[in-house]
């Protein structure tokens, strides 16, 4: 039974708020559609690649200064690419190697896990054949497999990613119908009465998966025939 709501947040105030910041919105869907369009043109291009590392290094980016610590390590073993990160997959073994030496340098034992999850993450790309087919099957799993989706063979042995960091993987790629859901989106969600108004019909409504429901199904019947240019 949908719960009614004293006040609901419409799609045209929605799209007010949206367009105060336009120019962010618009940057970066360009930058998701350009990543969606590298996918297409090469089997693992770089910057898409990268997204992906990096978000296993930093743990869906909660951990940012890892990611920088990664980089001057690589620059200290005179890996000349990493002055400007360029990630190919080839990259990926001397990536894992150096994330050794910093769990054997006690940089902290998470480096170990971050090492075995990207070794992981090469040999599911390996047998994909390409970053596309990847992530394609990735997103099958997600919506298809609900809570299990960790157990699907491309994703299982992967440390820290979880469901806030697979949906922005997936919507930083060009799937928009994805979006990571962290605390301030699920507040959000709740006090404007999207999650009530718009989510499954049972659940639990402080739930992530709850509010991606929510939030897909407000974009399907408030948002329709808006759009930011």
């Amino acid at each position: 039974m949908e719960m009614e709501c004293v006040a609901v947040l419409s799609g045209e105030c929605l799209f007010r708020l949206i367009s105060r910041m336009e120019d962010v919105v618009v940057r970066r869907v360009g930058e998701f559609q350009r990543n969606r369009e590298a996918l297409e043109r090469e089997a693992f291009p770089s910057g898409p690649l990268k997204l992906v590392v990096e978000a296993i290094v930093t743990q869906s980016w909660w951990r940012r200064n890892r990611w920088n610590m990664l980089l001057d390590a690589l620059r200290e073993r005179d890996y000349s690419r990493w002055r400007k990160p360029l990630i190919r997959l080839e990259d990926l073994a001397f990536m894992a190697e150096t994330m050794e030496f910093l769990y054997k340098s006690r940089k902290g034992r998470w480096w170990r896990d971050a090492a075995e999850s990207l070794r992981f993450r090469e040999a599911a790309l390996r047998e994909a054949g390409s970053l596309k087919a990847w992530v394609a099957e990735v997103h099958r799993a997600v919506d298809e497999m609900g809570g299990n989706w960790r157990r699907h063979e491309y994703v299982s042995g992967i440390k820290g990613l979880g469901f806030k960091g697979i949906n922005d993987v997936l919507r930083s790629l060009g799937y928009f119908d994805h979006a990571p859901m962290d605390i301030h989106e699920r507040r959000f969600l709740l006090r404007t009465g999207v999650a009530l108004k718009y989510g499954p019909p049972s659940g639990d409504p402080w739930s992530p998966e709850f509010c991606l429901e929510a939030l897909r199904r407000f974009c399907r019947e408030e948002l329709s025939g808006y759009e930011v240019s």
